[in-house]
Order: C-alpha cells, then structure tokens, then sequence
C-alpha cells in the first residue's frame, strides 16, 4: 500500500508578467488533486491569485503547512512566478522535493532544470498519472528517474523521460477536486448567472502554428462520454447553485458526435442553464448552432486570426472567411452573443496582408458582438511561431525561457510583458501599430493608460520605444483624422 502524504498544489502570486486578470478556477491542479486523493493522499490548492498573496504570504503558508511534497503549476505567461514560487517553496523547505508543470515547461524541461536549482521535478503534458507514479515512488530515486514524462536531477545529471501515452479514456478521471477551492470566491458570472468552468475534451488535430495545444494534448481529440459530463454539470448546478456553465475545451464543437451526445444528454434531462463554448466557424452549422441555441448556449468564440486567405493557409487555420461570415450571420439571426479573435504579425504576413484584415473588419466588425484584436503574435515554446522567429534570427537558437526579460513595448498593446512578440522585416513593431491604428483610428487611444505606460519606463529603451509608437498614433491621426472604434454590446461576463 502507498504512504498517504501530504501534498500542496500551489498557482504561484500574481507578478508583473500578467495583466490583473481575475483569477479563474485552476482546473489542473484540481484534477490532479482528484487523483491524488484517490489514491488516498491529503491534497491542499492554495491559489495565490485568487488570495491575493504575495511571496511573504507564500513563505508564511509553507511554514505553517509543512507539506511533504509541493507542486507548482504555471504557463509561458506566468513562468516567472513559478519559478519564484519554487524559490520560495525551496529557502522555506528545502528539503521538500518542489515539481513543477504546465505547459511552458513541457517544452523547455533541461533548460528549465538547469538554469532553476530550485526545481526538482518537471511533468511534462498531462499531469495527473506521472504525479501520482512520482508520489508512490518517492523518495526511490531510481525509480522516480524510469517514470515516463518527467524531466529529474540523476547523479548530477539531467534525465529528460519522453511523455507518456496521453490518457485514452479520460472518463477514468474522477472530477476535479473543487472541494479543495473556494468555487464562490471567484465571482465567475454568464449574463448574471453564477457560472463556472469545466472540460469535456484535450487534443486538438489542427496543428496551427501560434498554438502548442496539438503538442500539449496532443493531435487525436480525446472525450469524457455526454453521460460523465452531464452527471458533472448537474452536480455542479445542485452544490454551487449555479445557472450556467463555461465550457473550457480549446474548441467544444472539434467533434460532431461529441456535440451532439452533448445534447441529446441535455435534452432527454431537461437541463436548463446556460453556456459559453468555443468553436471552429469550419466544425457548425445553422442546424447545430440552432439546437446549440434552444439548450442554452448563448455565447460563443472563435479564433478567425486573420482576414488574408493566404495566412490563414500559412498558420494551417484550416477555415476561409466564407464560413466565418456564415458563421457571423447565422449567430446574429439565433441571438447568440460572439467573440472573434483577430490578430496582426502571423508568420510571413505583410502589411498588405494586415490591411485586408483591418479592411474586413470595418465592413463587418459592427455585426460581431466582440472583437478581440491583437496588434502582435506571441512567441511561445513548442509552436512553429518559435521555431520561425529562431530562423528568421528574432530569437537565438538556445534562447533562453529562464533568463528574466520583458518587453514593454507589449504594454501598448495591453499585451503580456513577459512573452516577445513576433518582429518580422517587412511587420514590426511600428507597421503592427499602425494596422492597429487603421482600424480604432482615434478610438486606439482608448487602449492606452497614458499614466501606466509612462510609469512603466524604467530605461532610455523603454522611453524610445513609448515615443514611436506615439509619432506613430500623431502620424496617424494627422494623415487620416478621426474615426470611431465600433461600438459594441456589454460583456457577457460581469467577471
């Protein structure tokens, strides 16, 4: 029989990487804890963000706790504040074993080994059965080195396992531990309804080439069966007295039988709430969207990226702007509330491959509830997007993900600071900002908190950059007077 031990899961403070989100409920660890305790282990969540705790407040906890084993979960956007976290865990504990996950280090494991003492384990991808092989082999050092999708110290070298097989049947998995969260505390609302999210489904097939979640998850679409989910929902609905739900999968409708056992569950239970989802403008119907509708679904994103024909075959979007703006009409005519993302700077795209998107957005951005456009493509691990910008030369070949840099100029475009945005020849920074400047005209200055951005200068680079970008807008306005940003519909989320 394993040793029970005591485990605490920890989503690291809030840092200057991030933008203030409002914290959402941390899914991940919550499944992991499931698993955990399954086994027969105490599991402990302390989410630092949604506490608002700083590392003085995260340094009291582990001395107040003492866990036996702690993990750490983070993204590219929040890796520094893992590994501060793992810091902190390690000056407080250090001789508690500190492992860390997510899908930033599943892409940079040796890198992030050896430049982080700190940290003593990685999990790479799916986190639940190699963190339950690591707690019932621990401390055996030898085995804890065989277990498949860990990258560990050995003998004062760096063991990097290949991922395990992802989880075919993912029903196995119990619910997440939501016990162990305060599910309340995090305000979560859908048109005024107390909501919270969920996932029925990991993997995607697409492979488009500013997203890692085809690596992640890997390509095959794995489900939980429409019984599992419903069974979910209507217990999540009873305990939390809930009136919707946000379902959380990279795209819900990828399946078509998936969505529709979906909703034949939901129809034969009666079940009424409401839902957001997001989909693929190449994976719906009027038909679908419509039955969609008439159980619950009132809301619904979809990633359109660009409006040049010629980049979305470029990124491998695998959709054309005919089903986007079939897509668009069908939502208007059922009344479901949409949110499109577009962004600028995809790999090879030239500023007349901008232009048409900013062109396709002044004809039919005013029928589109919400638009979210991005004036830069991030450069994330495990993405063809890094690959690209490493042979353009953007980033070196060993770039390192470790080292602590920002880039402020990101702050412009109310983008995270911690992540570089690609810079191509014929796209920079200054042609991403006018693009963005085609379309808001005078309207872009209300993305701008003069007062944050002129704070945020810190070195003469910062100030440089902060007055391009300003000649830039002045240029703009001088050149092409003012025009209005669309005006839009309140936000589904009050947070």
């Amino acid at each position: 029989m394993t040793e029970s031990r005591y485990i605490l899961l920890i989503s690291p403070p809030v840092g200057k990487s991030q933008l203030g989100k409002v914290p959402m409920p941390p899914l991940g660890l919550a499944s992991i804890a499931a698993v955990l305790e399954e086994d027969g282990h105490k599991v402990e969540i302390l989410d630092c963000p949604l506490r608002k705790m700083d590392y003085p407040d995260l340094e009291k906890a582990l001395k107040e706790k003492k866990p036996e084993i702690v993990g750490i979960t983070g993204t590219t956007w929040t890796r520094y504040e893992q590994f501060e976290s793992a810091r902190v865990s390690k000056k407080i504990l250090p001789d508690t074993p500190v492992l860390v996950g997510g899908p930033h280090v599943t892409f940079t494991g040796p890198q992030t080994l050896e430049k982080i003492p700190e940290i003593d384990v990685i999990i790479k991808g799916e986190g639940e059965l190699p963190f339950c092989e690591y707690v019932k082999a621990f401390p055996d050092e030898e085995k804890i080195k065989k277990i498949q999708s860990l990258t560990v110290r050995y003998k004062g070298n760096i063991v990097d396992n290949p991922v395990a097989e992802f989880i075919t049947d993912l029903n196995t998995l119990p619910e997440p531990a939501r016990h162990l969260l305060d599910l309340e505390a995090y305000g979560q609302t859908l048109f005024g309804k107390r909501a919270t999210t969920i996932m029925t489904s990991r993997g995607c097939p697409i492979f488009c080439s500013f997203c890692s979640t085809s690596v992640m998850w890997g390509e095959r679409n794995r489900r939980r069966s429409p019984e599992k989910v419903a069974d979910e929902i209507e217990n999540l609905i009873k305990t939390y007295d809930l009136g919707a739900i946000w379902f959380f999968d990279d795209t819900l409708t990828l399946n078509r039988q998936h969505i529709v056992g979906l909703l034949d569950e939901f129809e034969k239970r009666k079940m009424d709430f409401i839902w957001y989802c997001e989909i693929r403008v190449n994976t719906v119907d009027y038909d679908l969207l419509k039955r969609m509708y008439d159980l619950g679904c009132r809301y619904v994103s979809f990633g359109v990226e660009s409006a040049s024909e010629r980049i979305l075959k470029r990124i491998n979007k695998g959709i054309n702007l005919k089903q986007v703006l079939q897509v668009i009409q069908w939502c208007i005519e059922l009344g479901i509330y949409m949110k499109a993302f577009f962004m600028f700077g995809l790999p090879d795209e030239t500023y007349e491959d901008g232009l048409e998107t900013v062109n396709f957005l002044k004809e039919h951005g005013k029928d589109i509830n919400d638009v979210a456009l991005s004036a830069g493509c991030s450069i994330l691990p495990g993405t063809e997007v890094e690959e690209y910008a490493k042979a353009i030369g953007q980033i070196p070949k060993d770039f390192d993900w470790t080292e602590e840099i920002y880039y402020p100029e990101n702050k412009m475009n109310n983008r995270p600071v911690a992540i570089p945005t690609l810079l191509q020849p014929q796209l920079g920074l200054t042609e991403l900002n006018r693009l963005k400047f085609e379309y808001y005209g005078k309207g872009a200055i209300n993305w701008y908190n003069i007062k944050s951005r002129v704070r945020s200068i810190r070195s003469i680079g910062d100030f440089i950059n902060f007055m391009k970008l300003g000649f830039v807008f002045l240029a703009y306005i001088l050149k092409l007077g003012s025009k209005k940003k669309p005006k839009k519909l309140g936000k589904p989320f009050l947070k």
